[in-house]
């Protein structure tokens, strides 16, 4: 069976050729970084500094960027950029250009949907076991989210695991099928002073 899955959010931004030293980069208020991958070679961009500011603050490690260099339309991901931890500003990026039909490895987050009779009804606690899950996928496939229904958690020490999860054409989950996402889990008693 799958489900309604939303695919991965693309974001448009103007990367330019970058004739110029990093730090002259920066003087002018840009981010200096890398273009590499699939049909291209390694060449010297940069990405105006609130823009890329904008991107990075989306905090989503699959985030596709799609921009126009030199009269080509790319499709890139924004890899290992780069903060200043003192000033707080941006200093590098990479932008690298997977090949669309090669399968490769991404960790996605996982978003709960649904609700839990073991929490309403029974006073249980969500515990979470993972964050982000190992999938393989080619880059038009990829997801945003991988969606956990938790209506299936309708017991006390229910669980759901990797194998729970839904079909999704195109994705393949890597990690142990009994790997644990999700449970509900009974409340701590408090001990009882005498």
């Amino acid at each position: 069976m799958n489900t309604n899955i939303k695919v991965m959010k693309s974001i448009k931004l103007n990367v330019q050729d970058r004739k110029v030293s990093g730090a002259e980069a920066r003087l002018e208020g840009n981010v200096p970084g890398i273009l590499y991958g699939f049909g291209l070679e390694n060449s010297n961009v940069m990405i105006e500094h609130e823009q890329l500011r904008k991107a990075y603050n989306l905090l989503n490690a699959n985030l596709q960027v799609e921009f126009e260099l030199n009269g080509k339309s790319i499709t890139a991901l924004l890899r290992d950029v780069k903060l200043d931890h003192i000033s707080g500003t941006l200093v590098h990026f990479d932008l690298f250009v997977p090949n669309p039909e090669s399968v490769m490895k991404f960790n996605v987050p996982v978003r709960f949907t649904g609700q839990s009779l073991a929490i309403k009804n029974l006073g249980g606690v969500l515990e979470q076991y993972k964050e982000i899950v190992q999938i393989e996928s080619k880059i038009t496939d990829l997801p945003e989210f991988i969606d956990v229904d938790l209506s299936p958690l309708v017991e006390l020490g229910s669980i759901l695991k990797i194998k729970d999860l839904p079909v999704i054409d195109g994705v393949l989950f890597v990690e142990s099928p009994n790997q644990s996402i999700v449970a509900a889990k009974a409340p701590k008693r408090s001990a009882k002073k005498s």
